[in-house]
């Protein structure tokens, strides 16, 4: 992410995307407060490739200093370029970095910690996800905490333990390529996926095969198969039904808890680890898996996000959903 700091009090901004500089707090996402700077002073802007500034017909200009360029209306940065917002000094900030925008998180307490977000991000860590911030589509962000789902808006703050983190560039303008490199048009398709589970006859080992159009892809056994299968079996019985798509699979997390003898911490763990494991296939040479959620989540349930499944138990198939017209849609 792009960074520039004041030269006089050190202070640090990360840029977004479309970042607004100015004296009007309410309009601009970085307030100056020097007297001869206008409500909205300027604007710095990723183009594709690049940052440029506008000045945006601020009545004391916008400078660089180094340069000895006058008064500018745009200009490209670089590296090291000294930037004066009108004729006070301490209204200088240096161009720190310019790399591209990414969705991120900003600490409210110290702005120069940064976390720079993925498609599936775990807080605290991974062996105690209590904080879940999934993007389950390009430009898209939910958080999932307490059993309670909410999309993600920029500038939004949440609390995460006990430090607060403001939503940065969650929609970057540029949609077609985002922080990943993964041209979204690419990211393949749950209604194109066929999931295959094995299960052993005393249930204690789980193997799942997933089948493309042209792939296959052995996820072998995995502790946390068992709750995926689990979620499988309550699809096809809800399949049966005379119900929309929409509705079947959903397990509350309490029934899930009941089912499978662990509690709500130990079903996140499992829930991460599923999702991390097809994070790691995607990071294989398999990037149309990144945006892949496996498990669907909505306040208080859980359920497999696989539209096409086939179980055999050790005396043969023990059942399929997905692969006949039986459910409405």
């Amino acid at each position: 992410m792009a960074l520039i700091e004041n030269i006089n009090t050190k202070k640090v901004v990360y840029l977004k995307s479309y970042h607004t500089l100015g004296r009007n707090p309410k309009k601009c996402d970085t307030c100056l407060i020097q007297k001869d700077i206008s409500n909205i002073h300027a604007s710095i802007r990723w183009e594709g490739s690049h940052w440029i500034i506008y000045d945006h017909s601020s009545k004391n200009g916008t400078y660089i200093i180094q340069k000895n360029i006058p008064r500018i209306k745009s200009i490209k940065l670089t590296p090291e370029m000294i930037i004066r917002f009108g004729g006070f000094p301490d209204a200088c900030w240096k161009v720190i970095d310019l790399d591209p925008p990414v969705p991120c998180l900003v600490a409210s307490a110290d702005n120069r910690k940064i976390i720079k977000l993925e498609s599936h991000n775990v807080f605290p860590d991974k062996d105690n996800p209590e904080v879940t911030i999934i993007s389950p589509e390009p430009g898209r962000w939910r958080l999932e905490k307490d059993d309670t789902i909410e999309f993600l808006s920029n500038d939004e703050i949440l609390e995460i333990g006990s430090d607060f983190w403001r939503c940065r560039n969650l929609f970057l303008e540029d949609s077609t390529i985002d922080n990943t490199g993964i041209n979204p048009v690419t990211a393949i398709s749950l209604s194109e996926l066929q999931y295959t589970f094995k299960v052993s006859l005393d249930e204690e080992n789980v193997t799942i095969t997933i089948l493309s159009d042209t792939e296959k892809f052995e996820l072998g056994d995995k502790a946390h198969h068992y709750l995926l299968v689990t979620l499988a079996r309550q699809k096809i019985k809800d399949g049966k039904c005379d119900w929309p798509s929409t509705e079947h699979g959903w397990i509350s997390m309490d029934e899930i808890t009941q089912m499978l003898d662990m509690n709500k911490e130990h079903i996140n763990v499992q829930i991460h680890r599923a999702r991390e494991q097809i994070k790691e296939l995607a990071s294989i040479d398999h990037p149309q898996f990144y945006y892949l959620d496996v498990i669907e989540r909505k306040t208080g349930k859980i359920r497999l996000g696989i539209s096409k499944i086939k179980i055999y138990s050790a005396s043969g198939l023990e059942g399929t959903y997905g692969f006949d017209d039986s459910c409405k849609e």
